[in-house]
């Protein structure tokens, strides 16, 4: 009996200590189970149960109330999915509702939901509403996108898809008739309108994050696009092996299609995509063909010539991508989605379908995740700009079988990036790269073809035996006639990574005046610093050092040039030093001496710091040098004075032979040198020597000799222009 009463006590006192927590939760829930074991226990009421008892009838009238609201918003979310969408009108009875619960303090969250939904939906078929009037394509791709993001499958969506369609065909149309893009007449709205404020590169970062996560959606898969035949459409007629047929109507296949993937209008249309598709097979090298770039040409320039048919060819491309089992086929059709992508532009129904496709490949390695990364950059170009009217010429297709296509990124001398990710075609070279270049920085001096690409190798070094191996690679000046991509693949091949720097070649003493252009003025600064600080250009006197130092540190400060020592320090004063001076001073010692200066730079102009700094570098003999680390190779009495390992250095003034330490040891003006050339590994050169009256050769080892013969030729070219320009100027 005792036992009964202790365990009747526990479950008591559990009772009430489940009623106290149920008051304090508001839990409609908990409060019924804590009354029902009330009176399974017949327990008398008291103030706790009787709060608890009057917290459920107030419980029980919110429930009822919430149950009602979320009624509403049931009703006004079913009337949202549906074909007509949803008014105001419609939406004015939950805001009601949602408002009174607010009032009385009843939750509504499912409610509130629903009440957002659909005032963004409001939003939505409003601006979809309004572009069905406008023939702006930037507007009316703006509000598909809006509506895509909410899922909506409301008519007036496919209305303004079929509006979007009609503008695409139109704008394709003006392209086709041969139009240049400055030719085109301005999209409404431009007219009249000035230049719109670039967008934030890091808004435009984030908006192209954005939506690369929203197509990755299942949804987006290309096997469901809506314009799709279905399986037992695609078969129709076919006589032997119909499950099989229906089995590869999304996946590779080596035999041409019995009919177009799309539901096309015309048996021409449809002859035609049967034509794309064995062209496909063709150029990938699934069936044997003749002029593989040739057939590649037709596929793009029926892209262009037959609107209809874009999608088609891409969702060709898709299948024809989709368990190939063959690695050069896999290759060949990726190859033709770069060039489709930056020829013309899917429709806009198909345009995520596309980009979902190709974010599946991004993190591939390898070559397929280079293409796919390719792709996808050209392909968010052309749907920004349009349709370019251009077809690659059979060559330039044909250059898709030397190189792949690349997105370089392209910094100056200062780290600072120049382009990021811009797409380079296979026949893209250096020279039209640099033409880019000295575009996006609107160069306007005669001199900006001095420019050029160079590689630096950004590879740490490592221990090795090889005594030509362990010579530093110092930056590689590319050719105009050079390739970026086939850099990419020997880096690739060779795991090492580098980096593209855009800078100047050539420097003409005789032609080295200050620039009126503030870029290039700017440029030629920005590399005569990096050559002090780095120790190209050494400074013999500590006074000239401290005065750079200032300089470098107003250009780049202003006004805010630090006035302590620690400021000066704060503010990295230590990474303008000269290199090989670092070690003179403690930090301490250098803001002191910079600091001094202070005053004299502070108030300069940024443009007359940065001339005076470049004319107190330029008279420096190695001014404008290319260096290059070298091993002699011979020993004839003129060099057997030459260290074995020394730098060679080549300007406008000709060759240059350094001490590792950059001491001059001799000169040779270019036109002492009869002849030069080298293989993979020695450079040899036939010069002339004034004081022995006699010619000699020098074999040097290198890993650059290729470079260094193209820089001879090429300041020898400079020089030659130039002295041609001279005389037909007098």
């Amino acid at each position: 009996q005792a036992r009964i009463t202790l365990d009747r006590e526990r479950v008591v006192a559990e009772t009430r200590a489940l009623l106290r927590q149920a008051v304090e939760e508001r839990s409609l829930d908990k409060v019924n189970s804590a009354l029902e074991q009330v009176f399974e226990l017949g327990l008398e009421e008291d103030e706790l149960i009787a709060s608890c008892k009057a917290l459920r009838t107030e419980l029980a009238g919110d429930d009822e109330h919430r149950q009602a609201v979320n009624a509403v918003g049931r009703t006004v979310r079913m009337k949202a999915g549906g074909p007509g969408g949803i008014s105001r009108e419609d939406v004015a009875p939950l805001e009601a509702a949602v408002a009174a619960a607010r009032e009385k303090g009843v939750a509504v969250e499912e409610a509130e939901a629903v009440l957002e939904a659909a005032n963004k939906q409001l939003e939505v078929q409003s601006m979809l509403a309004e572009v069905l009037k406008s023939d702006d394509r930037r507007r009316v791709a703006r509000a598909l996108d809006a509506a895509e993001e909410l899922a909506l499958q409301v008519e007036l969506v496919g209305e303004v898809r079929a509006h979007m369609r009609e503008l695409d065909a139109a704008f394709r149309a003006k392209v086709a008739a041969g139009l240049e893009s400055d030719e085109l007449p301005p999209e409404p709205g431009e007219e009249g309108e000035e230049e719109e404020e670039e967008e934030d590169e890091d808004e435009i970062r984030r908006q192209r994050r954005e939506k690369l996560e929203r197509v990755r959606n299942p949804k987006y898969r290309f096997t469901k696009f809506p314009r799709l035949r279905s399986a037992d459409d695609f078969a129709k007629g076919v006589l032997l092996n119909k499950k099989k047929v229906k089995a590869h109507q999304f996946v590779w296949q080596g035999k041409v299609i019995p009919k177009s993937l799309i539901v096309l209008d015309g048996k021409e249309e449809n002859r035609v995509a049967r034509n794309v598709h064995k062209a496909i097979l063709g150029y990938c090298g699934d069936r044997t063909m003749s002029f593989p770039a040739m057939l590649a040409h037709d596929v793009l320039r029926k892209g262009l010539e037959m609107p209809a048919l874009v999608d088609e060819i891409y969702v060709q491309l898709c299948k024809q991508l989709s368990n190939n089992p063959n690695a050069e086929s896999i290759h060949r059709a990726w190859q033709l989605m770069c060039m489709c992508v930056g020829t013309f532009p899917p429709s806009r129904d198909f345009e995520n379908f596309l980009l979902n496709f190709i974010a599946d490949q991004l993190e591939v390695a390898g070559p397929v995740g280079n293409y796919a990364r390719y792709s996808l950059r050209r392909l968010e170009g052309i749907l920004n700009s349009g349709s370019s009217g251009f077809v690659p010429s059979v060559d330039e297709i044909q250059a898709y079988n030397s190189r792949p296509p690349i997105l370089a990124t392209v910094e100056l001398v200062d780290g600072t990036p120049l382009t990021e990710d811009l797409p380079v075609t296979p026949d893209l070279n250096c020279f039209k790269v640099c033409e880019i270049c000295n575009h996006f920085l609107e160069l306007t001096d005669e001199r900006s073809s001095s420019f050029g690409i160079f590689v630096v190798d950004t590879t740490p070094p490592m221990e090795t035996d090889d005594e030509l191996a362990a010579l530093p690679l110092t930056p590689r000046p590319l050719r105009g006639e050079d390739f970026m991509g086939d850099v990419v693949v020997a880096k690739e091949r060779q795991q090492r990574s580098f980096k593209f720097v855009f800078k100047r070649k050539i420097y003409l003493r005789q032609d080295d005046e200050p620039s009126e252009d503030p870029m290039f003025a700017r440029l030629v600064y920005l590399q005569a610093a990096d050559e002090v600080i780095t120790g190209n250009v050494p400074m013999a006197d500590e006074d000239l050092v401290v005065r750079l130092v200032a300089q470098s540190l107003a250009v780049d400060m202003g006004e805010e040039l630090g006035d302590s020592e620690d400021a000066l320090l704060d503010q990295g004063l230590v990474e303008y030093v000269p290199e090989p001076w670092r070690d003179a001073h403690t930090e301490d010692e250098w803001a002191a001496l910079v600091l001094k200066r202070r005053d004299e730079v502070v108030e300069q102009d940024p443009a007359d710091l940065q001339e005076a700094y470049v004319a107190a570098v330029r008279p420096h003999t190695l001014y404008g040098t290319c260096f290059f680390y070298v091993r002699k190779a011979t020993d004839e009495p003129l060099v057997k004075d030459l260290p074995d390992e020394m730098i060679t250095a080549f300007n406008s003034d000709g060759i240059h032979f350094l001490t590792m330490e950059r001491e001059a040891l001799v000169s040779y003006g270019f036109a002492d040198i009869y002849r030069w050339g080298g293989s993979e590994e020695t450079f040899s050169l036939i010069i002339w020597s004034a004081e022995a009256k006699t010619t000699f050769e020098l074999t040097l080892l290198t890993l650059q000799a290729a470079d260094m013969a193209a820089l001879i030729l090429d300041y020898i070219t400079a020089i030659m222009n130039s002295t041609q320009y001279s005389a037909g100027e007098q």
